[in-house]
């Protein structure tokens, strides 16, 4: 991932608010910031209560894959919930905006000629960026749905070095959990050798957590 920028110190916006098991990981231990998929809420209309998300600091929404026609219904959704939600990606710009003054970048921008000296000159001229699943050390803001991945391989890690992680490797996550039970984190250790996704998903929220304290305390 980044490298720290004291200047910039990033709020990490951990996607999954929308499950209720997932909200719990993230309340258990002690994540501030939180983005809703508004997609997920559409498609398969859950029981779902905002004020669920009441031990967030901040809430923030990004449509995810919304079609077209959807435009009205997130619209409104922000609407509502406006006083819940500190701020929404915009639905589906070419250049998308948040609230129309964070420019967002996706990882397909990142790849783009010239891309990271252009949005560096940018960050130097004040312009503010929020990355989606990506991040570059100015960044001010960034939401990521990677940690709830662990039934798919992915095994974050907040290493010595301060940096964060992703790992596909299975064995990975046992040697993970056990620094963190060494730590004093209550992991159970069967649960993730037996590739449990709940315990392996707040292996990887920790770590995420961790890492967001780093980026706001260094």
């Amino acid at each position: 991932m980044g490298v720290y920028n004291k200047e910039c110190p990033m709020k990490i916006f951990l996607g999954g608010v929308e499950y209720k098991t997932y909200r719990k990981i993230l309340h258990d231990i002690g994540v501030k910031y939180g983005c809703l998929n508004y997609a997920y809420l559409w498609s398969r209309t859950p029981k779902f209560d905002i004020n669920d998300c009441d031990f967030l600091e901040e809430l923030m929404v990004e449509p995810g894959a919304l079609p077209d026609y959807a435009k009205e219904d997130y619209e409104k959704f922000l609407s509502v919930n406006a006083d819940r939600i500190s701020f929404s990606i915009d639905f589906h710009q070419p250049y998308q905006t948040i609230d129309n003054h964070i420019l967002v970048v996706n990882p397909e921008d990142l790849l783009k000629p010239f891309a990271k000296l252009h949005m560096n000159d940018g960050f130097k001229l004040g312009l503010r960026y929020h990355g989606v699943n990506c991040e570059l050390p100015f960044f001010e803001s960034m939401n990521s749905s990677t940690w709830m991945r662990g039934t798919a391989g992915y095994i974050s890690h907040f290493n010595k070095k301060n940096v964060l992680q992703v790992h596909r490797e299975g064995y990975a996550a046992s040697a993970f959990a056990r620094e963190l039970v060494e730590e004093g984190y209550k992991i159970d250790l069967n649960k993730v050798k037996r590739g449990a996704w709940q315990e392996v998903a707040k292996v990887n929220g920790i770590a995420w957590k961790k890492y967001q304290d780093w980026r706001e305390n260094g």
